[in-house]
């Protein structure tokens, strides 16, 4: 893999005009396309999938080259900016229509005045930056599979039998390491083998598209996860190295040192999982309930729907701590990530549940209790409920998070929420999206935030 940059010690979000000087002297071949005007949608996905299926590269419009016998960029004459947005669309849809699968790409806009490289002011270099793909081959809509070759300025049709296997060795080698990850559950002893609990996967470089380990400090880990500073956190007493990376755990609340409780592995590329036990709370009867969710605001409209629905023996999931927990959880992988100066825009997740079988999910909120009426007591009728389903780097969800880096409350509650949405869902239940209704929203975020309060006292329960 490259982790080739024209730009040394940038990333592409954090390139400037002053830049694209460097251009200059960067020649066309293995990493590098310029071209002077947007083509058509068909020819930039040939540019951008034999980038994904060579080494990864940067693919620049509004740039032109010196000549053929020098092919440095000489100037940037730029994109118009009444062109732009249909540009940026055109880009974006033409990996999405002409390719499969879609590759990852960044784009970032460059605006003028660049007076060395002939760049006004109301003219923009669109870059794209394309990683190498473990997903490979990407397949053009033509049939053809194309790869970079050299100094060649245009990308290459691929027939060689050996090159397309060494192609399609790259998928299968991820989707094994992914499966690997997602099958891999915490080791537990007896006592606590039938006890539910959540394993949280996150990943904000998914199958490794960048080639790039973020990997940091024990010393900067330790901080991140400890900042009480900065928003919501979670303690962590101990921090280790681990076969699977550093290994953080809350021991504060646990009766022996050795129990399972709130774990989060680091590993490579920031790649981390966090391990949460669930409040589990069984009963003979309904009525039994009250000794442990009697403080709830709406125990006794819970308790009628556990009645209309002929409960017995139950296995009540408590989920009224989980927001406010994934609000820390958030706040700490963004924080993680902007140490190691990755951007925050979005990530991935996949929320997994263990040994949940036959338990029932029960939030202290109006809302949920509406539609619990309307709909029914859910009930979880796997041991394990997996959302987003499937083994492989694509099945996880992609968390888009509202507002920029300067507005973390707002990304790191967009983010929690998302999160959230995935546990419910697992479990039987409509989550923070379930309709479009802001004032439900509003209410139901409410709702929790109350519920929370009232388990303050009360600690993850361990069996």
């Amino acid at each position: 893999m490259s982790n080739y940059s024209p730009f040394p010690g940038k990333q592409i979000f954090q390139i400037s005009t002053e830049d694209l000087d460097i251009l200059s002297t960067v020649s066309e071949g293995w990493y590098v396309e310029y071209k002077r005007d947007l083509p058509s949608q068909s020819s930039i996905a040939k540019s951008i999938s034999a980038f994904a299926n060579t080494y990864g590269g940067w693919l620049f419009f509004g740039v032109e080259e010196s000549a053929k016998s020098d092919n440095v960029a000489a100037s940037c004459p730029g994109i118009a900016r009444a062109e732009l947005d249909s540009g940026l669309q055109k880009i974006r849809q033409s990996a999405a229509q002409y390719l499969n699968p879609t590759p990852h790409f960044e784009i970032k806009v460059v605006w003028g005045p660049n007076s060395t490289m002939n760049l006004t002011e109301d003219r923009a270099v669109i870059c794209v930056e394309v990683n190498l793909s473990p997903l490979a081959p990407h397949i053009h809509s033509s049939g053809c599979i194309y790869r970079r070759v050299s100094d060649s300025s245009e990308p290459k049709a691929e027939n060689d039998r050996h090159q397309l296997d060494l192609l399609w060795d790259r998928r299968v080698k991820i989707d094994e390491e992914y499966k690997s990850w997602i099958e891999r559950e915490p080791e537990r002893s007896k006592d606590e083998g039938e006890w539910p609990y959540l394993r949280l996967l996150l990943d904000a470089d998914l199958c490794g598209a960048k080639d790039k380990s973020w990997d940091l400090t024990l010393d900067q880990i330790n901080e991140v996860l400890n900042d009480s500073t900065s928003g919501p956190a979670l303690p962590f007493e101990t921090i280790q190295p681990s076969g699977h990376g550093w290994v953080a755990r809350q021991t504060s609340s646990l009766d022996r040192h050795e129990r399972f409780g709130l774990t989060w592995i680091v590993g490579r590329g920031l790649q981390c999982e966090l391990w949460l036990p669930l409040n589990t709370f069984e009963a003979n009867e309904p009525d039994h309930l009250i000794v442990n969710l009697g403080k709830y605001a709406y125990f006794d409209r819970f308790l009628a729907e556990m009645k209309r629905a002929k409960a017995g023996f139950s296995r009540i999931v408590d989920l009224n701590q989980l927001l406010m927990v994934l609000i820390a959880v958030t706040n700490t992988y963004l924080k993680l990530l902007a140490k190691a100066k990755h951007p925050t825009s979005k990530f991935h997740a996949k929320a997994i549940l263990g040994e949940v079988w036959r338990t029932i999910p029960f939030l202290d909120s109006e809302v949920m209790l509406e539609r619990i009426s309307k709909y029914g007591l859910p009930l979880c009728l796997t041991s394990e409920a997996m959302v987003p389903g499937g083994r492989d780097a694509k099945s996880f969800f992609e968390v888009t998070l509202l507002g920029d880096e300067e507005a973390k409350e707002i990304q790191f509650h967009t983010g929690a929420f998302w999160l959230f949405e995935l546990v419910c869902r697992a479990l039987g239940l409509q989550g923070m999206f379930a309709d479009d209704s802001n004032e439900e929203l509003s209410k139901l975020f409410t709702e929790l935030l109350d519920s929370f309060d009232r388990t303050r006292d009360n600690s993850i329960n361990q069996k």
